[in-house]
């Protein structure tokens, strides 16, 4: 199987407030070369400013 590169970091959150969604990714090394596909996900997803708007 490929390997993961390390996680990038979280992106900037969708909504200042009344919650949005920010992710990160990594990339699967070697799998342009060999075709294998590395294990799990290359993404994570969480929840972000969940305090309410004004």
């Amino acid at each position: 199987n490929g390997q993961w590169n390390q996680w990038g970091h979280w992106s900037g959150c969708s909504k200042s407030c009344d919650g949005g969604w920010e992710r990160r990714i990594r990339t699967c090394q070697g799998a342009a070369i060999t075709g294998q596909q590395c294990e799990g996900t290359g993404e994570e997803v969480r929840r972000c400013s969940e305090q309410r708007c004004p």
